[in-house]
């Protein structure tokens, strides 16, 4: 298994509970929020797994992000205006949502664990809990990239609401540029997807097949050019330039083309499978 094809799962270990519901506003680091006081509650299957670790002053925690929008891999950070590629930056808008803060700990109590220095939304899933050491985590000779123009503006820094808008793209394309996939042997097929649809340009040889299938999507089908034969459940017609063909979720379909041909197809919502 590659790694592109391999899907990891996590499991929250508990929840985190701060004074935080809105992301405006709140520090963006816990340099920036000395003092504030939250708790942690575990799950009570985790409980045990709290054995010594009230002997550490600090603890790092590993959080789900779990109001951060679709990830981008260019993004402006805080503290800065230059476009920034994500993994250089501690944006929350990431290909794996997973935010990281070092903290003091107060107190354990069961299963409650008392923090202050917190700078995540209250609701916040809990992934892991990491003792923090000076001498695990600690370095001395590093460079801070572009950030070393930004020492010290953590502490004051407040966040915005930067990472809750949509990323605004360029609507426009051309036709000629979006990358071709060919499904099925004779189906040349340029798709171009928003957030709830997929339209796809097809070019047809002559003779191709679409075996039948059926697939979760409504679909429509456009014949701009050619001659397509389509079957679609028991019904089977030749469709010529201007026809236009409705076919709902999981109905079968398939054809073949009686000419070289060109149809554009509209499917809802997204195929992923065309990205």
């Amino acid at each position: 298994m590659t790694g592109r094809e391999q899907i990891v799962e996590f499991r929250p270990i508990g929840v985190i509970r701060t004074p935080f519901t809105e992301v405006s506003g709140m520090p963006i680091q816990p340099a920036g929020a000395e003092g504030v006081k939250g708790r942690i509650e575990m799950l009570p299957e985790f409980v045990e797994g709290l054995r010594d670790l009230d002997g550490f002053s600090h603890i790092t925690l590993l959080y789900h992000l779990h109001r951060a929008k679709e990830a981008r891999l260019t993004v402006v950070p805080f503290m800065d205006t230059v476009p920034r590629g994500v993994f250089a930056t501690r944006a929350p808008r990431r290909p794996n949502a997973i935010g990281l803060s070092t903290v003091k700990l107060v107190s354990i109590e069961g299963g409650v664990i008392s923090i202050e220095n917190i700078d995540v939304l209250d609701g916040t899933p809990l992934l892991d809990i990491k003792p923090y050491f000076p001498e695990f985590d600690e370095r001395t000779d590093v460079r801070l990239g572009w950030l070393e123009d930004a020492k010290g503006r953590a502490r004051r820094t407040r966040s915005d609401d930067r990472f809750d808008e949509e990323e605004c793209t360029m609507p426009f394309h051309e036709l000629s540029e979006l990358a071709v996939k060919e499904p099925v042997q004779g189906f040349r097929g340029r798709a171009v997807h928003t957030d709830s649809m997929t339209v796809v340009h097809w070019e047809i040889d002559d003779g191709s097949e679409m075996p039948p299938h059926a697939h979760p999507h409504e679909q429509i089908v456009n014949l701009v050019e050619g001659s397509f034969e389509l079957k679609v459940g028991d019904e089977t017609r030749a469709l010529t330039p201007g026809s236009v063909v409705a076919i709902a979720p999981n109905v079968p379909h398939g054809g073949r083309a009686l000419s070289d041909c060109r149809i554009i197809d509209a499917f809802h919502p997204v195929r992923e499978d065309m990205r």
